[in-house]
């Protein structure tokens, strides 16, 4: 599966909460109804703590619609968070973000489209609530002069801001008049140009934990994010009864999975342990998404300080949780423990069929500390510990990753970047089995 929106024009990320089944239903049945559904657009889908089971309303035809990215979240992370991680993936032009206080009118998406391609230059495109006393000033930094029911964000101006929150981007508004909202607040005109303070307001406030790094009891101390993918019922199963049956799990971890293409058969246990309150989030997709886009949703979903990263071809032995634990309270902080590997002979990636250094020099956060041909250490196995931050603030995994390039580049990162890599303690990997199977998908899956 691309990347949501590669080669479109719009990617529509909708968020759901509530006590209405029927409406949201009805919100995602109009949504799906309108014509270029996974052709011509796509769709992501938040069930952010409904206080219904989605899972029971949903029908097969539903959970196996290949238009469409589903999550489930069991506790409610709210719109922005949700919107945030959604906004990891996206390829497209524009990004239209919907909660359920919109009612679309028929073919919204042709009009949309339309309105695009007639107003090339907007960056920014929504509702207007109350104009705030005194207009904007620097203290209304979280606030908004949209109603957030539907927003439609210029992708590229969303990723200059996400990294550079300070940026003097060049803003241009307008006032949507493609939806039929049913809000109160009577709708009005909005400058040509606002202050480019006032998307950031809305998606580059800091998530719930996962930016604050302070260790609080009452917090989780660990985001477990586990990938997989396909019919392999003897990998994941076996993992996650390692990870959820350990006495030790509790408020302090949560667990998040990301789903590729999963079969019926392992989704049904699955659901049962995300209906059990075990799995924290779900993330399904019909079809393989890849793993590096699949991390990239799980990881910006993290709420704790500290992320572990696990595939489905790894499990634990009873009392790992203990000693995870006890690891990061020692030594933290630190940017990635793990199973340390060296590669030296780099030159071999450098090749003509695998040209890594001309890849990875052109991220934006290399500074050329390691000259071609030298090794570089990383964490093998695809099971590491990694600070939540550390990860998020330099855009790990990348969107042009390469899946058989991403612990490496996770090494390169830490050393451009003069960070701390850590072996696990002898106690941790004597309770850890990675089997390394082969890749599975077209990009490695899970």
């Amino acid at each position: 599966m691309n990347l949501p929106g590669q080669g479109k024009k719009l990617t529509v990320c909708l968020h759901i909460s509530g006590q209405d089944p029927q409406g949201a239903l009805a919100l995602l049945d109009t949504v799906l109804a309108s014509p270029g559904a996974g052709k011509s657009w796509d769709l992501l889908v938040a069930f952010d703590a409904p206080s219904y089971d989605m899972r029971h309303l949903l029908t097969q035809e539903y959970q196996k619609d290949p238009r469409a990215v589903f999550f489930e979240s069991r506790e409610s992370l709210g719109k922005y968070h949700w919107w945030r991680a959604m906004l990891a993936n996206v390829r497209s032009e524009y990004v239209l973000l919907l909660d359920q206080k919109v009612n679309p009118s028929p073919n919204w998406n042709v009009r949309i489209l339309e309105y695009i391609k007639a107003n090339p230059g907007v960056t920014l495109c929504g509702h207007q609530q109350d104009p705030l006393p005194g207009g904007l000033r620097a203290s209304d930094s979280y606030r908004s002069p949209f109603k957030d029911g539907a927003l439609l964000v210029k992708t590229s101006y969303y990723r200059e801001i996400e990294f550079f929150p300070h940026s003097d981007a060049h803003l241009v508004g307008a006032n949507a008049s493609f939806f039929d909202l049913s809000l109160t607040t009577e709708l009005g005109a909005i400058p040509d140009r606002l202050m480019p303070l006032d998307l950031p307001s809305l998606l580059l406030q800091p998530p719930p934990v996962s930016r604050d790094e302070t260790i609080r009891e009452d917090r989780p101390l660990l985001s477990i994010c586990l990938c997989t993918y396909g019919h392999h019922p003897e990998l994941i199963l076996r993992c996650l009864q390692s990870v959820v049956t350990e006495p030790d799990l509790n408020h302090q971890v949560e667990v998040i999975l990301g789903c590729n293409a999963v079969s019926d058969e392992v989704m049904r246990e699955i659901d049962r342990l995300h209906r059990d309150g075990t799995i924290a989030t779900i993330i399904r997709s019909p079809v393989n998404f890849n793993k590096a886009g699949m991390q990239r949703f799980t990881f910006r979903l993290a709420r704790a300080p500290y992320i572990l990263s696990l595939d489905d071809d790894m499990y634990f032995a009873s009392g790992w949780l203990g000693h995870m634990k006890n690891c990061i309270r020692k030594s933290h902080p630190f940017e990635v423990a793990g199973r340390l590997h060296a590669l030296s002979n780099r030159t071999l990636w450098s090749g003509q069929k695998k040209p890594y250094d001309a890849y990875c020099q052109k991220k934006r956060w290399w500074k050329g500390k390691r000259p071609y041909g030298l090794e570089v250490v990383f964490p093998a196995g695809q099971c590491f510990l990694a600070r939540t931050r550390f990860l998020l603030d330099n855009d790990y995994p990348d969107l042009d990753m390469r899946i058989d390039w991403d612990d490496v580049l996770l090494g390169d990162l830490v050393t451009q970047l003069d960070g701390t890599q850590i072996w696990f303690p002898d106690e941790i990997m004597k309770l850890i089995t990675i089997d390394d199977i082969p890749s599975r998908g077209s990009h490695g899956g899970g």
